[in-house]
């Protein structure tokens, strides 16, 4: 079927990737993304990973790409329940979330939501398995992580609302503070260059 307006959107700016790569204009696929009619512009991560699918120019090539990022969310779905509940119930998370007739659903659908869940499912798997940031890989990680769910969609702050509540204590823990600041420093560092290049339009469109 034909894409919803939002469907259209994403797919209209994996598009103007596809566009700008064959240019060879590679600052501008990533930085320069043109907003979408009454929306701010998106960020790149979702078009990019619709290319390799044939998503910049065929709408099919999407739902290949979800076969992907459901299979990112089952493999954290089951790494979290690993680290709450042990290796099955971490098993069986992922398989009777996979199994849920309405994410069955998202696979027909050319959206960034299946997408996105599956970026802020991988970055929470990645902060427990830190320990609260008594860990450095694991928060260098999260921050990776959570630089790529915000590369998906600028509304993925709001999923890590949780998460960052946590950061504060973090930070008075001697313990716990250089781990802390190299999570907010490799999350900085991938995902700050599109915001700071986008941010005039994206205050206006957001706010």
């Amino acid at each position: 079927r034909p894409p919803d307006w939002d469907q259209a959107n994403q797919l209209e700016t994996a598009m103007d990737i596809r566009s700008a790569l064959s240019r060879g204009d590679y600052p501008g696929a990533l930085l320069a993304n043109a907003p979408q009619p009454g929306m701010p512009p998106f960020p790149p991560l979702y078009g990019l990973s619709l290319l390799p699918f044939g998503g910049g120019s065929d709408a099919r090539g999407a739902l290949w790409s979800n076969w992907l990022h459901l299979s990112l969310l089952c493999l954290a779905l089951w790494g979290i329940g690993r680290r709450l509940g042990g290796q099955w119930v971490g098993l069986a998370a992922a398989v009777v979330f996979s199994c849920v007739p309405e994410v069955q659903s998202l696979l027909r659908r050319p959206s960034a939501d299946l997408a996105l869940t599956a970026w802020v499912a991988a970055a929470y798997w990645a902060l427990i398995s830190s320990e609260g940031f008594r860990r450095k890989e694991e928060s260098v990680l999260f921050g990776v992580l959570f630089a790529a769910a915000m590369l998906v969609q600028w509304s993925a702050f709001s999923y890590f609302f949780p998460a960052l509540f946590f950061f504060p204590g973090a930070l008075l823990d001697s313990g716990r503070r250089r781990n802390a600041l190299w999570a907010a420093a490799s999350a900085a560092l991938l995902g700050g260059p599109w915001y700071l290049s986008q941010l005039p339009i994206l205050l206006q469109r957001l706010v």
